[in-house]
């Protein structure tokens, strides 16, 4: 069971996130026809390396919360539950892959010692920070990450199209200008995803080398 410490700290990093995703979402953007694009979501990737599932609400309401201060206040009940979806399917992503990382790593030095080998072996595939006298940091490999944000964003961009069909109505996407709005939203989701996926992928990287306490117990 948590302490109320640790639970303090959760929410005082969410709430770290949550105002930076809020931030820049809100006021880095690039107004398009039907939305802006912006660089919000490198942040929510940087959350989900960093705070793992505390993102989840943090990227909901940073992102919902930017909606209405962006004049967008009808899609702050889409958004708040895509952005929440987005962060919880990249933090799902890297935990599925630590349990089964440590699962063959626990396998792995069952076999070691079985031989009379019992040098440890890394629990694993994780980098971990080399800076002595420092807690070490692990965080997902770039290839990991890239994967992890991928998904997230395809998702992203199929729900929002969704919701555009609930918000605007299904009748109207059976018209000729649909086929033009489709097609800009389907690009506005390509560079958005191009802009946040490899921001959050350097940007997580160049975290690492801080103080381990800076985001994490």
């Amino acid at each position: 069971m948590r302490t109320k410490h640790g639970l303090t700290v959760i929410l005082s990093r969410a709430g770290v996130f949550a105002a930076l995703i809020l931030i820049f979402t809100a006021f880095t953007q690039i107004p398009l026809a039907t939305g802006y694009i912006h660089l919000g979501d490198a942040f929510i990737f940087i959350a989900c390396v960093y705070i793992g599932w505390a993102a989840v609400p943090a990227a909901a309401v940073g992102s919902a919360l930017a909606d209405i201060i962006s004049g967008y206040a009808v899609y702050a009940l889409p958004t708040f539950l895509i952005k929440g979806i987005m962060a919880a399917i990249a933090v799902g992503i890297f935990a599925l892959f630590k349990k089964n990382a440590r699962s063959a790593s626990h396998n792995a030095q069952f076999r070691e010692q079985g031989t009379g080998n019992r040098e440890q072996v890394e629990d694993c595939h994780f980098e971990q920070s080399e800076q002595p006298k420092k807690k070490s940091r692990s965080i997902p490999p770039i290839w990991l990450m890239l994967v992890a944000f991928t998904v997230a964003s395809l998702f992203m961009q199929g729900a929002y199209m969704a919701a555009d069909a609930v918000l605007i109505g299904i009748s109207w996407l059976e018209s000729d200008g649909a086929y033009v709005f489709v097609f800009v939203e389907f690009l506005k989701g390509l560079v958005q995803s191009a802009i946040g996926v490899p921001l959050g992928i350097v940007a997580a990287r160049l975290l690492k080398n801080l103080p381990s306490n800076v985001f994490m117990d």
